[in-house]
């Protein structure tokens, strides 16, 4: 979004998971919306990628799946391997933090994952 503001300023920004802001279809895949100061609207997928791409996806239901015990018999670096995918080809592209490495940027404590936000952030965090 600092990307975004820097070439079209924006005033705020609207979750619309659920119920799309004044102005944008019902049926818009956007979940959050960037409200600029021009009174243009862009539309954020948080599943956004290319239109028929395939990104490889590693969310809470994913990584407990994978840590089940018929996976990991299966396959017991499936997890490590998906990972290292994502960070290959997703978030090693994504302008971070030197802090967040292809080390960090998601762990897992607990079978429960973690993820460092761009902002080298646990889970949520307060930006100026």
């Amino acid at each position: 979004m600092y990307d975004t503001h820097a070439e079209n300023p924006i005033s705020y920004v609207v979750w619309g998971y659920r119920k799309k802001p004044k102005g944008v279809p019902d049926n818009h895949s956007g979940d959050v919306f960037l409200m600029h100061t021009n009174k243009e609207i862009t539309g954020v997928s948080l599943k956004a990628g290319g239109e028929k791409t395939m990104e490889p996806k590693l969310n809470t239901y994913v990584g407990t799946t994978l840590r089940q015990p018929y996976y990991k018999e299966i396959d017991s670096q499936a997890e490590t391997k998906l990972k290292n995918r994502l960070w290959e080809e997703v978030y090693s592209k994504i302008k971070t933090p030197k802090s967040v490495t292809k080390n960090n940027y998601y762990e897992v404590q607990n079978e429960r994952q973690k993820t460092t936000s761009r902002y080298g952030c646990r889970s949520s965090c307060i930006l100026d």
